[in-house]
């Protein structure tokens, strides 16, 4: 039986040390890790448990947080979901018929995409259920992206660029020629059994075998004045060795071949198999320093998780609100 009193004790009172269950890495993890260590506490920490009503506030604002995408985000996730949703719809027959067949779906789930996120916007669904879809620079007022119409407009004509450029690829040619019996998995999340006894996730997009090679397509959008282009295509980099990792273990011996397709407004581009020769390395050292802030009873104390000092990049920071509840908790207030 529930112990309500509990629960609202629990709810009303100041943030104590939040026990860490299994630890997991991911390049997204390592990100928002180098990024502010306040905002990891936050996600992968304070979060937890958020969904229920009765959790602590700071926990249900965290939770809250999380699912806020950045519009970048939301739209590589787009496209990298619909390719992977227009192949598994594909119908069979000749390489002509599939390609056809391919470009319909892909639209079609590009179309559903956007309209969710519309209603979802528009009747603001997402500050009532946190998995609905929400876009962070609209939830925070910035500019156009406060206007759900602009919003949605913008992701229309950069959704529908993506997809002619992609059409006229030699990827959707590839995918004509596949089997549905080649792909591998239906899991959009993957996990590596990492030597050092925790998993590594990583969301490699399409994966399939192809001529004796384990094959992925994955997709990412960069927007203007976002990520840097050397950031953007190391961070790809990364992603394919995570990938290769994957690959070793689950199909050793097997040859592998991942291609990204890239699109921003300035540059679109479909980028093979760009490694980081030494991802193990980096695997080693970042997870190293997360794990040095867990005490030895596996908690985390929200005090050794400081917030960044970049003020500027804490105005767009999906946490910012559940940062400065935390921080009114830290210092003794009610929250």
């Amino acid at each position: 039986m529930r112990d309500f009193e509990q629960e609202v004790r629990n709810a009303a009172g100041p943030l104590p040390p939040i026990r860490t269950e299994e630890f997991s890495w991911s390049l997204a993890r390592h990100y928002l890790f180098r990024f502010c260590r306040r905002a990891y506490f936050i996600r992968y920490y304070l979060a937890q448990g958020g969904w229920d009503a009765y959790s602590h506030t700071l926990a249900r604002e965290a939770y809250f947080s999380k699912y806020l995408m950045p519009f970048d985000t939301w739209l590589s996730r787009t496209l990298r979901d619909s390719i992977r949703e227009a192949f598994a719809k594909m119908s069979a027959g000749s390489p002509g018929h599939k390609r056809r067949g391919f470009g319909f779906y892909l639209l079609r789930q590009i179309g559903k995409a956007t309209a969710d996120l519309q209603m979802s916007l528009k009747n603001r669904e997402y500050l009532y259920d946190a998995k609905r879809p929400a876009i962070l620079e609209h939830h925070l007022g910035i500019g156009d992206f406060a206007d759900v119409d602009k919003l949605t407009g913008m992701a229309v004509s950069i959704l529908g660029d993506a997809y002619a450029m992609l059409s006229r690829s030699d990827i959707i040619a590839d995918l004509a020629n596949i089997s549905f019996i080649d792909l591998r998995t239906d899991d959009v999340f993957i996990s590596i059994d990492y030597k050092k006894g925790f998993p590594v996730w990583l969301v490699p997009g399409l994966i399939y075998f192809h001529e004796g090679a384990a094959c992925a397509i994955n997709a990412e959008v960069r927007l203007t004045g976002g990520e840097n282009s050397s950031d953007f295509f190391a961070r790809i980099g990364r992603l394919d060795s995570l990938f290769a990792l994957y690959c070793a273990g689950r199909y050793p011996g097997f040859p592998v071949n991942i291609t990204t397709f890239t699109f921003s407004q300035e540059l679109s581009s479909v980028v093979y198999n760009l490694f980081e020769p030494d991802i193990e390395s980096l695997i080693d050292a970042s997870s190293a320093e997360m794990l040095a802030l867990i005490d030895k009873d596996g908690l985390a104390h929200p005090e050794d998780f400081p917030p960044c000092e970049n003020r500027e990049a804490c105005r767009k920071c999906r946490y910012q609100s559940a940062c400065r509840l935390l921080e009114s908790a830290m210092q003794g207030k009610q929250v």
